[in-house]
């Protein structure tokens, strides 16, 4: 009758020990896609921020030439503006000028 007993209890432990072991494959197989489908979302944001980093370097390298490019307009509108302030101030004294001859 002990034995008996014992041989239960033995099958009732193993028939837990089976049944948690198919909850665990289940979870195992729930993480398993969950991993991958983290993966899968790793990989492309790994993408995208590779061709983030392309294009930031890109427009780095654009942002440098227009800074440049800026320096020298500002230079050429300086020079510009120079050179109509001397042509204004030469018109206004041939205005006068021509005021003084009308007389």
């Amino acid at each position: 009758d002990d034995l008996q007993n014992t041989v239960k209890k033995l099958n009732n432990s193993l028939s837990n020990i089976v049944a948690k072991q198919g909850q665990h494959s289940e979870s195992l197989d729930e993480h398993d896609d969950q991993i991958f489908a983290l993966q899968t979302k790793l990989d492309y944001t790994g993408e995208l921020s590779h061709s983030t980093k392309m294009a930031l370097e890109l427009l780095t390298a654009e942002k440098q030439m227009l800074a440049e490019e800026h320096a020298k307009t500002k230079i050429v509108l300086r020079n510009a503006d120079e050179r109509l302030l001397a042509a204004q101030s030469s018109i206004a004294e041939l205005q006068r000028a021509l005021k003084g001859t009308r007389t």
